[in-house]
Formats: structure tokens, sequence, C-alpha cells
């Protein structure tokens, strides 16, 4: 496992110290992406080997929620593989949801951002043998861990409201990959930003479009 491990240094990118596991998340991770914008089928196989590298490296780092959300991403991604493998992509229009289904789809989140919190904040207590060390950022982790599961089910319900919360995950992550020393995986979330702000646009417009066809 020292191979895996983020002090196995491979090379110094502008003073940076770059291990093979964080390359190797980080590059996938891009390509993954890519690929999806390509509807390319190998995004998934792909994706799976971002996922494994991304919880090795969570791992480390003691950012315990993020580790928990790559097995959650691991299941979307089977579930992704298959349905695209067989053709079976749906032709679901982009909606929005009303102000009550916001407000109690806000209330749920943050019940389930207070539970995670908790859990991470003594997770080192209750499985010391498996989390010896403290979580890091326990909050916020738990944070962009509900957030982006929150995401991930409402980007198949081509749901507006999937991209601002990919925005508000992305900034986060910058943050605190960044203050975790982990800093090409932070700049990725910054590219990760980007193209979540661009798809925001692209799904507004397509979501105002239809409004007005409605409308008529």
């Amino acid at each position: 496992m020292e191979a895996l491990s983020l002090q196995n240094i491979i090379f110094t990118v502008a003073g940076y110290h770059l291990s093979l596991i964080e390359l190797i998340g980080t590059v996938t991770g891009l390509i993954c992406v890519w690929l999806a914008a390509k509807q390319n089928i190998l995004t998934w196989p792909i994706g799976i080997i971002n996922l494994i590298a991304f919880t090795i490296i969570f791992y480390q780092v003691q950012l315990y929620s993020d580790m928990l959300l790559q097995s959650i991403f691991l299941w979307f991604s089977i579930i992704g593989w298959i349905q695209w493998k067989h053709g079976k992509l749906n032709n679901l229009k982009v909606t929005a949801y009303t102000r009550d289904e916001m407000v109690t789809m806000s209330i749920l989140t943050m019940l389930l951002i207070a539970c995670l919190s908790y859990l991470m904040m003594n997770i080192h207590l209750i499985m010391p043998e498996l989390f010896p060390q403290p979580a890091a950022f326990p909050k916020a982790d738990a944070t962009t861990t509900v957030l982006s599961t929150v995401a991930i089910i409402l980007m198949g319900k081509k749901k507006l409201e999937a991209w601002a919360l990919w925005i508000i995950v992305d900034v986060m992550c910058i943050i605190v990959y960044a203050m975790k020393g982990i800093m090409f995986m932070s700049i990725e979330y910054a590219i990760f930003l980007i193209i979540a702000i661009f798809g925001f646009i692209k799904w507004s417009k397509e979501y105002n479009n239809e409004d007005r066809i409605s409308n008529r």
C-alpha cells in the first residue's frame, strides 16, 4: 500500500510534491467528466477507477464523509454503466422544484447533514479500529457529502437545482482540499466549478425555453 500513499511522491510541480495516487485520482476524474460530456460509455469504468483512488486519498486525510460518498458514487456509476450499455437513456426535460418542494427538500437535507456531522465528529470513538484519527472538517465534509448525494439524485431527475448544489459543493471542496494540502484535487474542483456554472447556465436556458413553450 506504500505505492498508494500520499507520501509516495513521483515528481514536483511548482514546488508541490505530487503523489501517484493524487495524480491517478485527478487525471481519471477529469477524463471521466470529459467522456461524460461526449456521452462515451468509457466514462463509467474510468469513473470507477477515480472513485477507488479518491477513497484511498480521503481515508489518508481523514475526510471520512467524502470517503463514504465514493461508495454512493460507485453504486450510481454501476447503474449508469448498465443503463448506458443497454441504451436505456431517457429524454427527460429540465424542470425545477416549486417553493414548497424546495422547503421540504431543504429541511430534509439539513437534517441529514446534522446526523452525518454528528456521526463524523464521533466516528473515531465509535469505530476506533477502523478510524483511529478524528475526522477532519467533519461538518464541512458531511455537508458536501449530503449535498453531493442530493445533487446526484436531482441530476437523474434533470432538476435545475442539481447544478446549484454542485456549485456549492465545488466551492467548499476547493477550500477544504486546499486546507488539507491536496492541491491538485483542489484545482480539479475549480475546473468542476467552471463546468457546473456552464451546466447551470445551459440547463437554465433549456428550462426557460420549455417554460415559455408550455405557457403558450
